[in-house]
């Protein structure tokens, strides 16, 4: 097995299945979507007038559902937190590419560009997280202590 190919199963792999990964996620986000639109629909064909649905939704267990069938349930903290994950996943894999170039000298300047961008992708993730927790906090979106 020559370099090229060691390079390509290195590189490509996780390319093709990250992916692979998302268009699962995309598949299962669609049809979690279409599953809330389908009990809200058949919860909402249940109520006899407004009047029904108006006392439904002011209950505590109506709060609960409009809450649970929100498109973006996640929390803004777990968004910062997930902004923190992939830059150091992003700095970590610019990192490896770095690596990578310095045990196969013939393609060190590819792996060496693959690593910049990703380093400065993660630092950019980063930078991202700190403005966004900063006016988070200024704007009462989170806690001041996360």
């Amino acid at each position: 097995m020559n370099q090229m190919e060691q390079i390509a199963q290195i590189v490509i792999l996780p390319i093709v299945l990250g992916v692979v990964a998302y268009f699962i996620k995309l598949a299962m986000d669609f049809k979690k979507l279409k599953l809330k639109n389908e009990v809200t629909q058949k919860l909402l064909d249940r109520f006899k007038d407004v009047n029904d649905l108006n006392v439904f939704l002011q209950s505590n267990t109506g709060a609960e559902f409009l809450r649970m069938m929100t498109v973006d349930p996640n929390p803004p903290k777990e968004k910062l937190i997930s902004t923190i994950y992939r830059g150091i996943v992003l700095i970590f894999g610019g990192a490896g590419a770095w690596i990578i170039g310095g045990i196969i000298p013939e393609y060190q300047w590819i792996c060496n560009a693959a690593g910049v961008v990703l380093v400065f992708l993660g630092f950019g993730f980063l930078v991202s997280w700190y403005i966004a927790y900063n006016l988070s906090k200024k704007l009462g979106l989170i806690d001041k202590m996360i």
